[in-house]
């Protein structure tokens, strides 16, 4: 098996779980790694947290001991307070962590502002972690290393028992239709630092990448994705290029996009079962565009947004140095 896209033990001592983010599956995982301890890499979104909560009571491994964010944006850390008030509820203190640089954005409310949606909540009360740092779950240790370019205090988790990489954001996503997508989002793409990433990833003994958007990747697929992205990113970055007069206009940014890449987004699925259903009663052009329109549209603007932030544009209509908000995801 090359590709793990839906709830699944992914190793011995790993669940893959879908959050459901934005109501839909096959959009963001997070990962439990199970020792004696347990951690949960990733908090997923505020809207989506009390899914994943009742996903984790369901596989009966709620409160998690420990719970570890890859970086502060809203889709990997905004589910951290609804998280915690219920490990409370259940008598229950988790140790959440996250990068050392990360500390002061989660804590900034406007820190995930460029995305729209909102609102969102400072998290605090989170402990450092620096590059080369271990955390012990009882029989599993976590390799701590740094993994900026996509934001601002990224990390990358290393199962060294199971040759596993969790690597959030930090080298870019490959959906189910075998594309690669890259990561340039606001508000701190940096692709220096990515690329170094991608470098660092080299040397590191790994057979499974656990991606935050679209499952894992076991195998020579895991390793050949490290080649895509850096091979991938010009292109796509050429794209919003090629449009940077029309850097604002969504529809038409995904209709170039897929004219150059094809379909951008495939194997996503809504959340609920009647919403399930309904799908499959509309005639596939109309279910595959509410899908993308729940999906991509979303994704598009963001990487428009992190586009303008990197190339000192700004969205037609903001003051001097803002960023213009995309939309936020809609459910299909």
């Amino acid at each position: 098996m090359s590709a793990s896209r839906q709830d699944q033990w992914i190793n011995a001592n790993t669940l893959l779980v879908d959050s459901g983010m934005g109501g839909a599956l096959g959009v963001t995982a997070v990962y439990l790694v199970i020792g004696r301890r347990t951690c949960l890499i990733d908090a997923g979104t505020a809207a989506e947290a009390p899914y994943l909560v009742g996903r984790l009571k369901k596989l009966k491994h709620f409160p998690p001991d420990v719970l570890v964010i890859t970086h502060p944006h809203w889709d990997h850390a905004q589910g951290v307070p609804f998280i915690r008030r219920e490990a409370r509820r259940a008598g229950k203190e988790i140790r959440v962590l996250a990068a050392a640089d990360a500390l002061p954005l989660l804590k900034d409310k406007a820190f995930n502002e460029p995305f729209g949606g909102g609102p969102y909540h400072g998290v605090d009360g989170v402990a450092p972690l620096r590059d080369g740092e271990l955390i012990d779950l009882g029989g599993i240790w976590l390799h701590v290393l740094d993994a900026p370019g996509h934001c601002t205090g990224h990390i990358a988790l290393l199962d060294h028992t199971n040759a596993t990489l969790f690597v959030g954001d930090s080298i870019g996503y490959k959906t189910a239709g075998g594309m690669y997508q890259p990561p340039f989002m606001p508000p701190a793409w940096d692709r220096a630092a990515f690329l170094a990433t991608i470098e660092k990833f080299r040397r590191v003994p790994f057979r499974t990448l656990c991606l935050s958007h679209f499952g894992c990747l076991t195998g020579d697929a895991a390793r050949a994705l490290l080649d895509e992205a850096v091979r991938d990113l010009p292109e796509w970055w050429d794209v919003f290029t090629r449009n940077a007069g029309r850097i604002d206009e969504t529809e038409y940014l995904v209709r170039a996009l897929s004219a150059r890449f094809g379909p951008l987004c495939g194997g996503v699925r809504p959340v609920a079962l009647s919403r399930r259903l309904g799908l499959r009663l509309m005639p596939r052009r109309r279910r595959e565009a509410l899908i993308e329109r729940a999906v991509t549209r979303p994704f598009v603007s963001w990487l428009a947004a992190g586009y303008k932030m990197a190339t000192g544009q700004q969205a037609h209509g903001s003051p001097p140095g803002t960023i213009g908000s995309p939309p936020g995801p809609t459910a299909p």
